[in-house]
């Protein structure tokens, strides 16, 4: 069973229906749907085969393990780039970012080429619950969902920034 794509979100939904009693046991792909538990219709015979007693377990161990076990941020220098450059494809590791991410995604930029392509895996991770809070120039921030966000909701929440007049200024990380 792999809970990694799951949201923390999620789990303790999870975790709150089950220890309640709300959910009966055996599970349901039907009944973690009615919940909103869409993500983990896929491991009902997992959880089925702990039971009630070994999936709560499971639960308080996978959310203990999250909570402790914060990961320092990664600085990733990516691009396509000469094949002597050392950087990783930027759809490539936002692509795993964004799958891995369960509570918060910080999204800075000043450009958003092949927004459709790079941002889908983003529109997948908004739809298990993860924020998303986007920080560009006020022109590109304002015009975001329109022109670069072909998805649909959930949406990102969406920052512009303006320099003062006569000073340079750019936002970009990943």
């Amino acid at each position: 069973m792999d809970l990694s794509g799951v949201a923390t979100l999620d789990l303790e939904r999870l975790k709150a229906v089950v220890g309640t009693r709300r959910l009966g046991f055996p599970l349901s792909r039907l009944a973690l749907q009615g919940e909103g538990l869409e993500r983990l219709t896929g491991e009902v015979a997992a959880l089925n085969a702990l039971g009630r007693e070994g999936t709560l377990v499971l639960l308080d161990t996978v959310l203990v393990e999250r909570r402790a076990g914060a990961r320092r941020p990664e600085l990733v220098w990516t691009g396509p780039e000469t094949r002597w450059s050392s950087a990783r494809d930027t759809a490539v590791v936002l692509a795993d970012l964004f799958h891995k991410a369960t509570s918060t995604v910080l999204v800075a930029g000043f450009a958003f080429d092949h927004a459709a392509d790079v941002l889908g895996p983003l529109h997948e991770a908004l739809q298990r619950g993860v924020s998303c809070r986007l920080y560009a120039s006020a022109p590109v921030a304002s015009a975001f969902l329109r022109e670069h966000w072909p998805f649909g909701p959930p949406f990102p929440e969406c920052h512009g920034f303006s320099p003062r007049r006569g000073v340079f200024a750019s936002l970009h990380a990943k």
